[in-house]
């Protein structure tokens, strides 16, 4: 009778056993990958001067992932209250996928260390207020990409784009400002395209592979 008890127990216990071995699994994976965004968000914070930042690693199992492959699939990255010149962007975010993490740093250095990005889309916002603070002008955004600017206290339409990476205003003829978006360092150089809402702009642009000055600013 023990021994019929014993064997009925068994598959029970290796249950437990399996759970709970999967469970610290799952938790160690959990606090790597913690660990490795809350890394990358002071690098990012540190390395364009934001107010605020944070990053978020789309990978599960996070490690292995990372030992096997030395890449994980997705990364964003988002930072606030970025200075760009004279110009404070409200936020930048950066979706970068197919991102090779090398591995020697992650197991002996506890340290996540981005080698490689194969793509990456950045998007700028930046609101009304910063813009009319630079140029010296009340401007106002509404949709439809209709912009207008109070220029010696008269309300006439205005102009703003993007050429390149430097983003423009001009009301009355005259250019009221032109800030290279690049002097954030996680804004690459690429092709941007610009959308005008209610009260703020964004411009983004996709650029592959993502250069090294990029990827410096993303992480140590």
């Amino acid at each position: 009778m023990a021994g019929r008890g014993t064997r009925r127990r068994w598959p029970l216990r290796l249950l437990v056993t399996v759970v709970v071995v999967a469970a610290l699994l799952f938790g160690a994976d959990y606090a790597a990958r913690q660990v490795a965004q809350d890394q990358l968000a002071a690098h990012i914070r540190q390395s364009t001067s934001a107010s605020s930042a944070s990053a978020t690693i789309h990978s599960f199992p996070f490690v292995y992932d990372v030992l096997a492959h030395g890449s994980v699939t997705k990364v964003d990255a988002t930072a606030d209250g970025v200075p760009a010149g004279p110009l404070r962007l409200q936020q930048v975010t950066v979706s970068a996928h197919q991102v090779q993490i090398d591995r020697h740093q992650l197991v002996a250095d506890h340290r996540i260390h981005v080698t490689a990005i194969a793509r990456a889309t950045a998007t700028v916002t930046v609101t009304a207020a910063p813009i009319s603070a630079v140029a010296g002008a009340p401007v106002s955004l509404s949709s439809g990409n209709v912009v207008s600017a109070a220029v010696h206290g008269v309300t006439v339409p205005a102009v703003i784009g993007v050429e390149g990476q430097t983003l423009t205003l001009s009301a009355a003829g005259v250019r009221l400002l032109s800030v290279d978006l690049k002097q954030s360092p996680v804004v690459p150089a690429c092709a941007m395209t610009l959308v005008v809402r209610p009260g703020e702009l964004q411009v983004s642009c996709t650029v592959a592979p993502v250069p090294p000055s990029v990827i410096a600013a993303l992480s140590q």
